[in-house]
C-alpha cells in the first residue's frame, strides 16, 4: 500500500470538513470533527502504517531462523510461556527487530508523500517537502542539494548502525536453524490477541482500501456515500481518458522494462562477482551499494542535475526516470540475485565448462535456468517499487512522462477525489496482482532477501 494512497485515503476518511468519518459524526452527533488528519500526529500515523511491515518482516525472518530447541529447553526448565517469550524468544531475535527499527527510522525520515499531502496544506515543514519545493515549485537546485545532504548522512548512518547491530551480534546470537516448535495454546487470550493483530491490518490496509473504493464509486464527493450517488463513470474516465491512459502506460512500461533489465543485470553481476572476493570484486560491490544511502527524493535531485540538461538532454523523456529507478534499485537487485545464486552448487557451472561450454554458454544454459525463481523475484521487487514510486518521479517527470502515481496526486490536488480514488484502485489491482504472483510461486527467494 503506497504511502501516497494511504495518506490520500485518510484525507477521505478524516478530512476536517468533508472526510467520511468526520461527516458521519458531525451529522449524527454534532460538534467538532472527530479527528483532523491534517496535523503532525496524522503524518506520524500514516508513517507508522507504512513502516511497521519492515519490523514485522525482520522479526518473522529472525523467528524462522530460530532453533526451537531453545524454547523447548526453557520449557523443560520450568519457564512459563510468557517467560519463554520475554527471556528467550525476544532476546534471540532482538538483532532482527533492531535492524527493522533502524530501517523504519531511515524510511520515515526520507518520506515525502505523507508530509506533502498532510503537512504542506497546514504549513508543517519537513526537509523532504522543502527539497520538493526547491526542485518543482521554486527551482533552486543548490538549495535542494544542500537540504539533501542531511538526509543522505542520516540514511547512511542508519544502514551502518544496522550492519553493526547484526554483525556484532552474529557470534552472540548464532544458532542452528530449524523449524518452529509446537504451537502453544493461548487460552482466553486467543481472541484478544487476534483482535490486536488485526488492528494494524485494518488501519493500514482495509480501512484505506474501503475509503478509496468509496471515492471511486461516487459521482460527487460532496453528496457522500449514498445509493443515489453510486457511479461507475470514474473507472471509465481512468480507462479511456488520454492523460490517465498515458500515465498507466508509462507506469507499466517503466515497471516492466526496468524490472527485466535489473533482473538480467543483477543475475549477471551475481555470477560475475561470485567466488573468491578479489579487490576488484569488493570495490565493485561497494560501488554498487552506494545508492543504498540515497533516499529516492535525493536520487531524483541527482538525476535532474546529471541528465536533465547539457550534454545528455534527457529531460522530458522516459529515459531519465528509468535511469533514476535503476540507480535506486540496483543494490537490491544484486542482493536478490546473490541469494538466488548462492543456492546453485558451483560444481554445476564447473561441469559445464568441462563439457566445453564457454562462460556465456554456461550462464545461458546452466546458471540462468537455475536462477529463474530468484531472477523473477528480482523482477517482482523492482516492478512493485516502480509501479508505486512517487518521490523520485515527481521531481523528474514531464508532461508526456507522467506516471500513474503522479497523475493520481494531481487529480487529488485538483479536488477530483472521485477520479483519484478510481485511479488508486487500478494501481492497487496491479500491485496486489504482482504480490499475489510473488507470494504464490516465489516465497523462498523473497524471504531470503528479507533475512539478508
Amino acid at each position: 500500500m503506497p504511502i501516497l494512497l494511504t495518506s490520500i485515503s485518510y484525507v477521505f476518511l478524516f478530512g476536517p470538513n468533508s472526510g467520511l468519518v468526520n461527516s458521519f459524526f458531525a451529522r449524527h452527533f454534532g460538534g467538532e470533527p472527530l479527528y483532523d488528519i491534517f496535523s503532525f500526529s496524522g503524518i506520524v500515523l500514516v508513517s507508522v502504517f507504512q513502516s511497521y511491515p519492515l519490523i514485522f518482516l525482520a522479526a518473522a525472518a529472525g523467528l524462522a531462523n530460530m532453533n526451537p530447541e531453545l524454547e523447548d529447553t526453557a520449557r523443560v526448565a520450568g519457564l512459563r510461556p510468557a517467560q519463554i517469550f520475554w527471556r528467550i524468544s525476544l532476546g534471540a531475535i532482538s538483532p532482527s527487530i533492531m535492524a527493522g527499527v533502524i530501517m523504519c527510522v531511515a524510511l520515515t525520515l526520507t518520506m515525502v508523500s505523507g508530509p506533502i499531502v498532510l503537512g504542506v496544506p497546514v504549513g508543517i515543514p519537513f526537509l523532504t517537502t522543502e527539497i520538493y519545493a526547491a526542485v518543482a515549485l521554486r527551482p533552486n537546485l543548490a538549495r535542494a542539494v544542500a537540504l539533501g545532504i542531511p538526509l543522505v548522512l542520516v540514511t547512511v548512518a542508519a544502514i551502518w548502525l544496522q550492519s553493526r547491530i547484526v554483525g556484532d551480534s552474529t557470534s552472540r546470537f548464532a544458532m542452528i536453524t530449524g523449524q518452529r516448535g509446537d504451537l502453544i495454546g493461548l487460552g482466553r487470550w486467543r481472541w484478544p490477541l487476534l483482535a490486536a493483530c488485526m488492528v494494524p491490518i485494518v488501519l493500514s490496509l482495509l480501512l484505506p482500501l474501503a475509503a478509496l473504493l468509496a471515492a471511486a464509486f461516487m459521482e460527487f464527493w460532496w453528496k457522500g456515500f449514498v445509493w443515489a450517488n453510486l457511479y461507475f463513470g470514474n473507472f471509465r474516465y481512468v480507462l479511456t481518458q488520454s492523460v490517465a491512459l498515458q500515465a498507466l502506460a508509462n507506469t507499466l512500461v517503466l515497471s516492466v522494462g526496468v524490472g527485466v533489465f535489473l533482473a538480467l543485470v543483477g543475475g549477471a553481476l551475481a555470477a560475475a562477482m561470485s567466488g573468491p572476493q578479489t579487490l576488484l570484486k569488493r570495490s565493485l560491490r561497494g560501488l554498487i551499494s552506494i545508492p543504498l544511502g540515497l533516499p529516492a527524493l535525493v536520487a531524483g535531485v541527482l538525476i535532474v542535475l546529471a541528465w536533465f540538461g547539457h550534454p545528455f538532454q534527457l529531460g522530458g523523456t522516459m529515459w531519465i526516470l528509468a535511469f533514476g529507478y535503476v540507480l535506486v534499485m540496483l543494490p537490491y537487485a544484486l542482493r536478490t540475485s546473490d541469494a538466488a545464486f548462492a543456492q546453485i552448487d558451483p560444481s554445476l557451472s564447473e561441469a559445464a565448462r568441462v563439457a566445453g561450454c564457454s562462460p556465456l554458454q554456461s550462464w545461458r544454459f546452466v546458471l540462468f535456468p537455475l536462477m529463474g525463481n530468484g531472477l523473477f523475484a528480482t523482477f517482482v521487487m523492482v516492478f512493485l517499487f516502480a509501479i508505486k514510486e512517487f518521490p523520485l518521479t515527481v521531481l523528474a517527470y514531464s508532461v508526456n512522462t507522467q506516471t500513474a502515481m503522479v497523475q493520481l496526486y494531481f487529480l487529488y490536488e485538483e479536488g477530483s477525489f472521485e477520479k483519484s480514488g478510481a485511479l488508486a484502485v487500478v494501481v492497487l489491482v496491479l500491485t496486489f496482482a504482482a504480490l499475489a504472483i510473488a507470494s504464490r510461486f516465489f516465497k523462498a527467494p523473497l524471504r531470503q532477501v528479507v533475512a539478508q
